[in-house]
């Protein structure tokens, strides 16, 4: 087992956090509206629930010290348990190239317009090697700073923008296609498929307790600042106006003025969206060299950073534009993949679950018998004597 260090259940709730909180942030939130989706928030956040439903399973079956790939291998044979890891870890691979193809597009747009996009993507590709490189407890303690700055940042906005909020602009919640959004939250579902790498993290605390706490608190928390996010860019852009709009907190941050220190939109980009992009790009890069390093039945995850890195970023060059990126992302990895994401979570955290309670089965029989063998041996003995 790989155990280089240990991280807290806060550094686990951040990284949990900053993982999910990119989602809001990234432009691939912009499926949802390129496809035409109505009330795109309201459908991530669906989606994402559904989502963590179907790992729940495997979420209780993580009591033991054992990662994805761990349990994987132990309940289902080696196998079976290689060829899920590393289906799981194709996914996760093809899903950090397209990502980060995406954060390209969107730093040439915001910062770098006359900057060619293979220049982006090495400074992009360096950050991660070098964070990859020191381990999870830097990367641990650097997203846990950048969690703070970004949940300061969005109270900050929340607060500056209350006297421009317009609550007539939100949308009816519960309005007629309710039942078209429940079926495509199911299907949008995959769209956070990467949950699943959290728990290639659980070797790296030192009990279940605190990755259980570490992980929900992490989800409550990148959850209620959706939540947050959603509600300003409703209230500060009327429906639908805003499902048309493919990068929502920059056309809310146009609306604003804050002063001599935030006039410019980059400022508030590049404190709340940039880092958490750069952490999470490292963070995939990380989950998927300790995939590798498991799957090869070795300790050593360093030696696979280089060249997954280049992978990486030759991949994400393979779509020619953002739209043709996105088509991908929902076609393939988000779509068609699902079952595949909610499958192997199922599939893996079930059986784990029934193999520990047959274990608990034969450890209590065991016992009983143990507690019953000298009382026969005794009357045994006084028979003879």
């Amino acid at each position: 087992m790989i155990q280089e260090g240990r991280i807290s259940n806060l550094h686990l709730a951040a990284i949990v956090a900053v993982v999910i909180l990119s989602k809001a942030l990234n432009p691939f939130f912009v499926i949802l509206v390129h496809y035409g989706h109505s009330a795109a928030g309201l459908l991530g956040m669906l989606s994402a629930t559904i989502m963590f439903l179907f790992v729940l399973p495997l979420f209780v079956a993580a009591k033991t010290n054992h990662s994805f790939v761990g349990l994987a291998k132990i309940n289902l044979g080696n196998f079976l348990g290689t060829l899920i890891g590393a289906s799981s870890l194709v996914l996760l691979y093809l899903d950090a190239c397209v990502s980060m193809r995406a954060d390209i597009e969107q730093v040439q747009l915001v910062f770098l317009p006359q900057t060619p996009p293979t220049v982006i993507d090495y400074v992009f590709l360096i950050f991660m090697l070098f964070g990859a490189y020191m381990g999870l407890e830097v990367i641990a303690r650097a997203t846990l700073i950048t969690y703070t700055v970004v949940v300061t940042t969005i109270l900050i906005l929340t607060i500056l923008t209350t006297s421009q909020w317009d609550t007539t602009s939100f949308f009816p919640p519960l309005g007629p296609g309710i039942g078209t959004l429940a079926k495509q939250g199911v299907l949008h579902a995959g769209y956070f498929g990467e949950i699943i790498l959290f728990f290639m993290l659980r070797p790296f605390l030192r009990t279940y307790a605190q990755f259980k706490r570490g992980l929900l608190w992490g989800y409550g928390t990148a959850v209620s600042m959706v939540v947050v996010g959603l509600y300003i860019t409703q209230f500060m852009l009327p429906y639908p106006t805003d499902d048309h709009l493919y990068y929502l907190f920059i056309e809310v941050g146009k609306l604003l003025y804050f002063g001599r220190f935030f006039q410019h939109i980059e400022a508030i980009f590049a404190l709340s969206w940039l880092p958490v992009s750069l952490l999470r790009m490292t963070i995939f890069l990380f989950v998927i060299c300790l995939q590798l390093a498991e799957l090869c039945n070795t300790t050593n995850y360093r030696r696979f950073l280089l060249p997954t890195g280049f992978l990486i970023y030759l991949g994400s060059f393979v779509p020619p534009s953002l739209e043709a990126a996105i088509d991908f992302k929902d076609i393939w990895l988000q779509q068609r993949t699902f079952p595949l994401y909610g499958g192997f979570a199922l599939l893996v955290g079930i059986v784990s679950l029934i193999r520990k309670r047959h274990k608990q089965a034969d450890q209590g029989s065991a016992e009983k018998k143990s507690d019953q063998s000298p009382r026969r041996g005794g009357r045994k003995r006084a028979r003879f004597a």
